[in-house]
């Protein structure tokens, strides 16, 4: 894992968190 700025992580996580909850309600939505 490589470094950038420390105010960028929590940005990071929480954008990566809503990328995924959004791809398991695409798949709910198709099931």
């Amino acid at each position: 894992m490589r470094r950038t700025k420390p105010v960028a992580a929590p940005m990071v996580a929480r954008v990566y968190l809503r990328v995924s909850t959004d791809a398991q309600d695409l798949e709910r939505q198709e099931a």
